[in-house]
């Protein structure tokens, strides 16, 4: 709301010079963009960056606040496609342009793409270049290759320290295996559990199914088989059982899942900062 205030003042601002002009001329709306741009509102900004390409489809220094304003506002499919429509000739693309159109093919998790437009640019810096082919393979999970290739180049940017931080800790990651987590969870239940690093979900299972395990032997020591309430718990700890074996398969899973999305966001939010 408060930003949308502001924009209303901004424009009676520079309405006494607008009517005896086309407010919606390029130089205006020029004005207005940029104005919008500099204050971060970004989503109206694209609107206005879009309207102004129409009107100078030569100008470079427009499609590149557009395809910035896209990458800001989270619009990165919109962005790829807009960079796709407006350069035919992938390898002459301007340096930021190129630049915040690998950001948004990593955002998306189009690596291959990035990659290959990489390969392709001529206009990236080789800095650059390479700390976009380091966070390429950090995020496609190449761990130790990262590492490796991170040790033998000696750029001392931040961006490329920062990554080569991450590719480090990054190798240092054992994924955990889960029919290894399953049948830990087989032969003690929870012990997968507590392999995933999940220690308060094992503790809970383990003393679930011992519970129920005690009161069904407690219960066929005194009465037998014939008894409602040995089926019942006998039941109940067999399908703690058998879920304790299917939880600790699916425990490994996600660990790995989330220590994976872990080390991909660090390494975008490096990619992205300016």
């Amino acid at each position: 709301m408060i930003k949308q205030i502001t924009t209303f003042f901004f424009i009676i601002l520079f309405y006494p010079n607008a009517v005896s002009q086309n407010l919606f001329d390029i130089e205006n709306s020029s004005k207005y963009a940029s104005y919008l741009y500099k204050t971060k509102q970004f989503d109206i900004c694209s609107s206005e960056y879009e309207r102004l390409i129409l009107l100078a489809p030569d100008s470079i220094s427009f499609k590149e606040k557009l395809i910035s304003s896209y990458k800001n506002s989270g619009q990165f499919e919109k962005g790829i496609n807009t960079v796709n429509l407006l350069f035919y000739d992938k390898k002459s693309i301007p340096k930021n342009i190129s630049s915040d159109y690998i950001k948004m093919l990593l955002k998306l998790n189009y690596t291959s793409k990035a990659d290959s437009f990489l390969n392709s640019n001529i206009n990236l810096p080789e800095i650059d270049k390479n700390e976009f082919k380091l966070a390429i393979l950090i995020l496609e999970n190449k761990y130790s290759e990262s590492y490796s290739i991170s040790k033998s180049n000696y750029f001392e940017t931040p961006k490329y320290k920062l990554l080569r931080e991450t590719a480090f800790d990054a190798s240092k990651f054992k994924k955990k295996r889960p029919v290894l987590a399953a049948s830990l969870s087989t032969i003690i239940p929870g012990l997968g559990k507590f392999y995933t690093k999940d220690y308060k979900d094992g503790f809970v299972l383990l003393s679930i199914i011992a519970i129920n395990s005690w009161q069904t032997y407690r219960i066929y020591n005194k009465i037998g088989t014939q008894n409602f309430y040995f089926w019942t718990f006998g039941v109940l700890s067999a399908g703690f059982y058998l879920g304790n074996i299917y939880g600790a398969f699916t425990s490994a899973k996600r660990y790995n899942e989330f220590k994976q999305n872990e080390i991909r966001s660090k390494a975008l939010n490096i990619i992205f900062e300016d």
